[in-house]
């Protein structure tokens, strides 16, 4: 596949393109123990790939999706969601068990759960597998208490868009390597005001913003 790519043109120049490629063989083999380890850990079995998430609805949304892989034990009695992350495991440094839905910002996980077939108890983790990420695995357990949490959240979601809540949040400056935390992908960074985050505090008491906060509010316990 990457000597399709190298063909097509899409790897860029051969100074850059074979250090590409080897630090994804490397990942691929390290890939390879970590599933290994995972899997005498858990004694579960790789069962179903990219598979389809029966449309589900939660607080009046229909979601629906594929899932990367589902193992299951060989007595069908525990299961685990897996999604596969190929960056960095920075974004998601937030969840905890106190906080599962990263304030409400990680929602696939729960809605994942339900492309598990008829197994009593299932579980679900996004696994980094690559250095990037340290291959690090992150799960996410489907107590009630947190399906609530869910549940309450995306119904929040919705509320929000329905009511036009849609504020520019640029999250905190970033002073090691400049910008802002939820603006490092948006290619109109450049256009917007050196000043967003002082703006954003500045407008933080409107009206306007309070459906947007209720997303976090609801996300989180107590």
């Amino acid at each position: 596949e990457l000597d399709k790519a190298r063909d097509r043109g899409i790897t860029g120049l051969d100074v850059f393109g074979p250090h590409e490629a080897r630090t994804i063989r490397t990942d691929l083999s390290r890939f390879l123990e970590e599933d290994y380890t995972f899997r005498l850990e858990t004694g579960a079995v790789p069962t179903h790939f990219e598979s389809a998430v029966p449309e589900t609805e939660i607080a009046g949304v229909r979601l629906r999706g594929n899932v990367d892989r589902i193992d299951i034990t060989p007595d069908g009695q525990r299961a685990w969601v897996i999604d596969y992350k190929t960056g960095s495991a920075y974004d998601f440094r937030k969840i905890t068990p106190g906080d599962p839905l990263a304030g409400g910002k990680k929602l696939q996980l729960p809605t994942y759960l339900a492309a598990v077939p008829d197994v009593p108890d299932a579980s679900a983790v996004y696994w980094f597998i690559t250095r990037k990420g340290e291959f690090r695995r992150i799960p996410y357990n489907p107590t009630a208490e947190n399906q609530e949490l869910f549940r309450k959240t995306v119904e929040a979601v919705v509320a929000g868009v329905g009511k036009g809540a849609f504020p520019a949040v640029s999250g905190d400056e970033d002073e090691y390597y400049g910008g802002y935390d939820n603006c490092k992908y948006c290619d109109f960074d450049r256009i917007c005001s050196q000043r967003r985050d002082q703006e954003f505090d500045i407008k933080g008491g409107d009206a306007g913003l309070k459906p947007w906060k209720a997303v976090g509010e609801a996300a989180t316990r107590g």
